[in-house]
């Protein structure tokens, strides 16, 4: 904190910064001065206050935040409580500073699962043949309109995961070479407890145990609809 007024005012001055004696300020008239940068400036209103004080710490614009002001805006109560502001005290604040900055861009457990979980589903759909635009889902499926596409994935006829920009994508593994669906996807997708799109893909696109390890979309293929709807349901049950 940095003061400086009449000539008549006691002052301490280290090498570190500008200090205050906090008994030399009892009974006096203090002005809050905050300007950009912190500078020190002769308010208008010097004529009427012994001192000017400018904040330069945290702890300083505490104190001044908590001080009463009155309808002059003249800080009528002593600092007693600011003391001197030195290096050590400086150091210690910027060091917690520092600290806290690193300790709140740290992600925790949970922030790690969830983009170790976004790096899981993407390669998933990158292993299994990316996905289409719209544009070409409605070549695929006969030129059919974007309200029709639209339909399908509401009805669980159709999957699609999150695109770029807010986009939709539409996984190519659930196509046929005739551009169809492979047959009992409604199926098996309202089976599944979760209705996460990137948890659907997951199921349908790695080894299932309960299917002697086999992918549920390649059963799908072989007309194993049955089968791979039974797994489906049993993912939400414990110990299954």
């Amino acid at each position: 904190m940095a003061a400086f007024g009449k000539e008549h005012h006691k002052e301490k001055r280290s090498g570190h910064g500008y200090g205050v004696r906090s008994g030399a300020l009892k009974g006096v008239k203090v002005a809050i001065v905050d300007t950009p940068g912190g500078e020190p400036r002769s308010p208008a209103y010097a004529a009427d206050v012994d001192f000017a004080v400018v904040p330069r710490t945290a702890r300083a614009r505490e104190i001044v935040r908590k001080a009463h002001i009155d309808a002059k805006g003249i800080l009528s109560e002593t600092l007693e409580s600011i003391g001197p502001s030195g290096a050590a005290e400086r150091a210690e604040t910027e060091t917690a500073r520092s600290a806290l900055r690193a300790d709140a861009y740290a992600p925790d457990a949970r922030a790690r699962a969830i983009l170790r979980g976004r790096e899981i589903a993407e390669n998933d759909l990158r292993a299994s043949g990316g996905a289409y635009e719209m544009d070409q889902v409605r070549m695929l499926m006969g030129n059919i309109s974007r309200q029709a596409v639209a339909k399908k994935v509401a009805q669980d006829a159709l999957l699609a995961v999150d695109g770029l920009k807010g986009s939709r994508r539409y996984p190519t593994v659930q196509f046929q070479g005739d551009g169809s669906v492979v047959p009992g996807l409604r199926a098996v997708l309202r089976a599944l407890p979760d209705k996460n799109p990137w948890v659907r893909l997951n199921y349908l696109v790695n080894p299932e145990p309960r299917l002697g390890r086999r992918r549920p979309i390649d059963l799908l293929r072989e007309g194993k609809v049955d089968a791979v709807v039974h797994a489906a349901r049993l993912m939400g049950e414990q110990g299954a």
